[in-house]
């Protein structure tokens, strides 16, 4: 399980430094960036990431760019403001010492956001599930101009998965999109999984991600 980290970037010198140390892990770091005026693809190279430049052409297609680009099948997203903690580091380790017959084809995270000076941790806010670990060979970015998500094909099961994991991330909202800054934590959660293949569904207690099944 070879995977590629994907960061897309645009001026985000004060912060890709931090986001590229947060997937050291990764097999590779792509940074897709969208002509920064600033340091940010030096940084970036300076991290061992290989930067790609391409003028914006969305959210969607700047990411699917960095999919389609990468060097390996499974793809982690991260945006350039946030950070992946120890514990969905540890969650990542031993999802790559499996078989990876027994793997799912996509895994969703639980973001949290602190908004206000405080963190968000109720009102529907948290936990945000996004699907962030994918095999793109099943998973792709959907077409829409914000809010983008990764679409998956999703078997007819009942396999979507309420989703849980051990991870952390810090978030502050990117120059991209709003000059306000925020913070989010994907933070570390207790675990229930709805998991199946051809219709084979249950719950277990697990201590990971949410699969997300296409076969």
């Amino acid at each position: 399980m070879k995977i590629t980290a994907t960061i897309i970037t645009f001026n985000e010198a004060a912060n890709i430094r931090a986001a590229c140390e947060s997937v050291a892990w990764a097999d590779e770091i792509l940074v897709v960036d969208s002509e920064s005026t600033d340091s940010t693809r030096e940084i970036a190279a300076e991290c061992g990431a290989r930067v790609l430049v391409n003028t914006w052409p969305g959210f969607s297609a700047q990411k699917q760019l960095a999919v389609e680009s990468a060097s390996h099948d499974w793809i982690f997203s991260l945006d350039a403001d946030e950070r992946v903690s120890s514990e969905l580091q540890n969650s990542i380790a031993a999802l790559r010492n499996r078989d990876e017959s027994t793997l799912s084809d996509g895994y969703r995270v639980a973001r949290q956001a602190f908004y206000m000076g405080r963190w968000i941790r109720g009102g529907g806010w948290y936990p945000d599930y996004q699907l962030r670990l994918f095999k793109r060979t099943q998973g792709h970015w959907g077409e829409r101009l914000i809010h983008e998500s990764v679409s998956m094909n999703i078997c007819p099961a009942p396999c979507f998965a309420e989703a849980f994991n051990s991870l952390r991330s810090s978030k502050f909202t990117s120059t991209q999109r709003s000059k306000k800054m925020k913070t989010n934590w994907l933070d570390k959660m207790a675990v229930r999984r709805f998991w199946g293949r051809a219709g084979e569904c249950g719950a277990i207690s697990h201590r990971g991600f949410s699969p997300v099944i296409s076969k």
